[in-house]
């Protein structure tokens, strides 16, 4: 059901099962240490992901 977004520079890297839910989760993990470079557009993208109101973008 999850596979890795080819598209992204930082790719989805687990999926789970919310235990809560029973519903499939994406998870995203980011290496602090080895993207030092892109620290502005992991900062942007999670102050975009922050302005979204859906059911399916955790805030």
């Amino acid at each position: 059901m999850c596979r890795k977004n080819s598209l992204a520079k930082s790719p989805l890297d687990l999926c789970s099962i919310d235990k809560r839910t029973n519903q499939v989760i994406a998870i995203k993990t980011i290496d602090l240490e080895s993207a030092e470079d892109e620290i502005e557009d992991i900062q942007s993208e999670i102050a975009m992901l922050s302005q979204l109101t859906s059911d399916h973008v955790t805030r």
